[in-house]
């Protein structure tokens, strides 16, 4: 009996890992040089970088899945395309809640 994780858990998992390390060094970056910025807006920085790397993140596991429904490997599609829809519900959780941890709800 095979005990490995199936490939769709392995593909979503390393995704959605991908994304919370660049998460928690955006956040960091960001708490540690708010105190040295005089602009009031700078933690928008922390927002602006997490949407951007979340478009780039999912829209390149949105084109490989797409490409990949027309082969033999569907499973592997299958884990892409489910992966771009997590990284785009987590991702624009994890950067309006780290607005709101900067005292920025919008």
């Amino acid at each position: 009996m095979d005990r490995r994780r199936p490939l769709l858990g392995r593909i979503v998992g390393l995704n959605l890992a991908i994304l919370l390390v660049v998460s928690m060094a955006a956040f960091t970056y960001v708490w540690a040089t708010d105190a040295n910025s005089p602009d009031p807006y700078y933690p928008f920085v922390y927002g602006i970088v997490l949407l951007g790397y979340g478009a780039v993140h999912s829209g390149l596991l949105l084109i490989g899945g797409v490409a990949l429904l027309f082969t033999e490997r569907k499973q592997l599609a299958g884990g892409l395309l489910l992966s771009a829809l997590a990284i785009v519900l987590v991702g624009a959780s994890l950067c309006f809640g780290g607005l709101a941890a900067f005292d920025y709800v919008l």
